[in-house]
């Protein structure tokens, strides 16, 4: 019965953390494959988990013994007649709010298993402790082993091999087999125990104070939040694959199977020790490479692991009895909500920035003080004020993100203080490193300064937060206007000359602009991706340019701080929605020209790069009409992925890898690798003089709309 137990809480924890990348994945076409819907996903895992558990504490204090077991299973079984296989219905746009669509998605896909799911664990600890009287927690330690191996196989494994449609298929297999071993471990909790059972008669632990339960909460809040806002500032950064989501996830959950694991021995002085040294490099590095900090994945991984790590040993070390593991797991699912909520959700809504970063930060130099070093004031203070205590608390570390952005400080001399401070600051939290409360305050000064410093691009101008990012505008002293996403710019314009050329990816020498100048006299042209509307200028008064913009703050923000889009006195109109939705009201065999630039900062929109996507694009080419992919990329090579399309409706595929000449890069143009399919052989041959190449017969990568993996194509 043991190993039936251990079964089925590893199979659960494995199902559910394959299913979690797994929707997420389908649901990137639908979002427009914005790295948010990882962080709204997170929150949404986070909420079931609190149901999940709610569920188990009521089912197994409140029920008796041979009820629970029948009512568990019906619950369990329920979602596998009528739910699965998962699948997310492709929607429209919808004015709606996308967190919301989200959520509604997710839940109509997911909600039932995952909650039956999420209740499997604590209620197989009841159920253990039952049968053998002995410590049920070893089975935590069990699930979260089996959730870690689901986050190592996804990606590595089953991404790049399995399309969605055989994993749904798969996972409902798996789910049944789930089903199957909770029928076979009621039926033992029902020949064992007796009629008058009841779990409060496993021990006499009285049940646990209002101060302690905050204190688990606590606990668990800080680590979801750091690991939301961690999640947020590598998948802007780098991509929305799996590959990229998981890495934070894993760590997050390896801390629990390390804590809550009975033969592994955590010594939290030594742990602390690391997670400050992360602090201190994180700290550093935001010192001396102004915004690019926020983006130093291994640093932001490295601070995540230890942190959680001594607080969720913290907790293991503070578990209750069997009786009140329930409870105990609910208040760690609630603080898991609670975190997650304010950095997937909250803060998008309230910042325009990813300022949930260094809040996370701040609280977990506090977290690793030792708990009674706050003394039992701290205890009493949160035991008969726990709503005031946890207030005051974020607003402290509100008020210093905040206090030194008042005003909009740009003097010299205090810009100057600003990015020296820290370093002071830091070198004096070197030598309180032992002192953790000192540690903590030192952190809480040295983070929010770098708020106030300037950007690399000169001063800020305007600041949006979306669903789909942060879209900053800069202006420097010379009078250059430029747009940043995450940490790419995406377009330029000379404010002291409104009529200066194009510059960065769309100079006139860029391998965009040649692709332009192949558009006759009265062409069309529709370019995915607005940016700041530069290609504008590069068309003609009488060529019809159309924009496609997924997010509406970017639309906003082109019009307002930017002249590109009422250049040349011609009307360029922008369609807002997702490009995959939005081009299929053209007509067929009607553009000349199709531009997909619609990357947010170095994030790959998969599903605008699949074979599906690519065969609608050249439908609506005329016969000599040509689509050009604006594929640089740090991180990703993408000419694979270009290469492997299938050729039999593409005459000429031609690569241009630009890089500006010095004259080149004076005039601010930027290096850029562009593909350009044509119908016709003969459409591109101008270009073969300019330095384009055919796009050859080397490696190929085809992405589907079944199967993607970012794995092949990583540089």
């Amino acid at each position: 019965m043991r190993w039936i137990g251990i079964g089925a809480v590893t199979l659960s924890a494995l199902l559910l953390f394959v299913v979690e990348p797994m929707v997420v994945k389908l649901a990137l076409p639908v979002f427009g494959g914005s790295a948010a819907v990882w962080t709204t996903a997170l929150v949404f895992f986070q909420l079931v988990l609190l149901l999940g558990y709610s569920y188990s504490y009521w089912i197994t204090t409140r029920v008796p013994p041979r009820v629970q077991a029948i009512l568990h299973v019906a619950v369990v079984a329920v979602p596998f007649f009528g739910l699965l296989p998962v699948h997310l219905a492709e929607t429209t746009e919808s004015s709606s709010s996308p967190f919301l669509r989200v959520f509604t998605s997710f839940t109509l896909a997911v909600g039932a298993p995952l909650f039956a799911l999420a209740t499997t664990s604590s209620i197989a600890q009841v159920w253990l402790a039952r049968i053998t009287g002995r410590d049920p927690a070893f089975l935590y330690a069990w699930s979260n082993a089996g959730s870690l191996a689901a986050l190592a196989l996804y990606p590595l494994v089953i991404e790049p091999r399995v399309g969605l449609g055989a994993q749904t298929h798969a996972w409902t297999f798996g789910y049944a087999t789930f089903v199957a071993l909770m029928f076979l471990f009621a039926l033992g909790t029902l020949k064992r125990a007796s009629p008058q059972a009841d779990a409060s008669e496993l021990d006499s632990e009285a049940t646990p104070q209002k101060w302690r339960l905050g204190y688990w909460i606590a606990l668990a809040a800080v680590p979801s939040l750091l690991l939301t806002a961690t999640s947020t500032v590598i998948t802007v950064d780098l991509a929305s694959f799996p590959l990229v989501w998981v890495a934070p996830l894993a760590m997050y959950l390896l801390t629990f199977v390390l804590a809550f694991s009975p033969r592994v021995r955590l010594k939290r002085p030594s742990l602390v020790l690391f997670a400050q040294g992360g602090l201190v490099a994180l700290a550093l590095t935001a010192a001396g490479a102004g915004e690019s900090w926020w983006h130093a994945p291994a640093l932001t991984v490295w601070a995540l692991f230890f942190v959680s790590v001594v607080a969720h040993s913290d907790l293991a070390k503070d578990r209750p009895s069997a009786t009140h593991l329930p409870l105990f797991y609910a208040c760690i699912a609630l603080g898991g909500v609670l975190g997650s909520l304010f950095g997937g959700v909250i803060a998008p809504l309230v910042f325009d920035s990813t300022t949930e970063y260094p809040i996370a930060l701040c609280l977990g130099a506090i977290l690793l003080a030792e708990p009674r070093t706050f003394s039992t004031r701290w205890k009493s203070a949160i035991r008969k004020k726990p709503v005031q205590a946890f207030i005051a608390m974020g607003v402290a570390v509100f008020v210093g993100q905040t206090v030194v952005r008042i005003g909009g400080w740009s003097t010299d001399w205090l810009t100057e203080i600003q990015q020296k401070l820290p370093f002071a600051l830091l070198l004096v939290a070197l030598f309180a490193i032992r002192n953790p409360v000192v540690f903590a305050v030192l952190v809480c000064l040295v983070v929010p300064n770098r708020f106030a410093v300037m950007g690399n691009f000169g001063e800020l101008v305007a600041q949006e937060r979306s669903f789909y990012g942060i879209t900053r505008v800069y202006e420097s002293d010379n009078g250059i206007r430029t747009m940043v996403h995450g940490t790419t710019w995406h377009g330029m314009e000379d404010r002291t000359h409104p009529d200066a050329i194009p510059s960065a990816y769309y100079h006139p020498a860029a391998p965009i602009a040649q692709l332009v100048r192949l558009v006759p006299p009265r062409g069309t042209i529709a370019v995915v991706g607005l940016g700041t509307g530069t290609i504008s200028r590069l068309a003609t008064a009488d060529q019809s340019v159309t924009f496609y913009e997924i997010d509406p703050t970017v639309v906003r923000i082109a019009q307002a701080e930017f002249g590109h889009l009422r250049a040349r006195g011609a009307e360029r109109p922008t369609v807002v929605g997702d490009a995959r939705f939005t081009l299929r009201g053209v007509s067929p065999a009607s553009l000349d020209l199709l531009v997909i630039d619609a990357f947010a900062s170095d994030t790959i929109p998969a599903h605008l790069l699949t074979k599906e996507a690519i065969e609608m694009y050249v439908s609506k080419l005329k016969p000599t009409g040509v689509v050009g992919f604006h594929i640089s990329n740090r991180y990703i090579d993408l000419t694979p992925v270009l290469r492997g399309y299938p050729t039999r409706s593409i005459e000429a595929a031609l690569v241009r890898q630009y890089r500006p000449s010095p004259t080149e890069k004076k005039e601010r143009a930027a290096g850029c690798d562009v593909v350009a399919f044509a119908r016709t052989a003969g459409t591109l041959d101008p270009l073969r003089t300019l330095g384009w190449e055919d796009l050859g017969s080397g490696r190929t990568v085809l992405w589907t709309d079944d199967l993607t993996s970012i794995i092949p194509v990583l540089r």
